[in-house]
């Protein structure tokens, strides 16, 4: 009986931690992304795109 407690808890910590490890993957893959120095100098800079005269103005 002993045994076999142990053997589902072994079991339970391999399935919680195989389903970490593919949670932890999915959220680095989030952060190289958003931390990527080209997005966030472009995304952070003061220069915005300039609008066409055509949109310009009530509409």
């Amino acid at each position: 009986m002993v045994r076999l407690n142990f053997l589902l808890y072994i079991a339970f910590l391999l399935i919680i931690f195989t389903i970490g490890a593919k949670t932890a993957m999915a959220d680095q893959g989030c952060i190289d992304c958003h931390c990527d120095e080209k997005k966030l100098i472009s995304n952070l800079s003061k220069e915005k795109p300039k609008k066409s005269a055509m949109t310009s103005g009530a509409g």
